[in-house]
């Protein structure tokens, strides 16, 4: 399993590592959409992860999480972040349970 933080590091995480997860550190600015190196980032670790550990399973960790909570605490800039957001690739995968497609 990988976790990803994007937030900033706010407790050690040696001892999920021990746990045999892989943490990445990827940090956004707060209420903010993510730069391109990190969407890039995100779509290279998913096509990488799922080639070579198929079934595996990808988690991604902030501190606050208000906009994934309740619908209405998304802002202006990540609202037009999605409205304006086009695939960068396509990764299609077979898995246990059928097709999965990420994009």
């Amino acid at each position: 399993m990988t976790l990803v933080r994007v937030c900033d590091a706010t407790y050690d995480k040696a001892p999920v590592e021990k746990e045999g997860i892989d943490v990445l550190d990827w940090p956004l600015d707060d209420g903010a959409p993510p730069p391109n190196q990190i969407v890039d980032d995100w779509l290279n670790l998913l096509k990488t992860k799922f080639r070579e550990e198929p079934g595996c399973s990808v988690a991604v960790h902030c501190v606050a999480g208000l906009g994934r909570k309740r619908r209405e605490v998304f802002n202006s800039k990540q609202l037009l972040y999605l409205e304006k957001y086009r695939p960068k690739m396509q990764l299609h995968f077979r898995s246990i349970s059928g097709h999965c497609c990420v994009q």
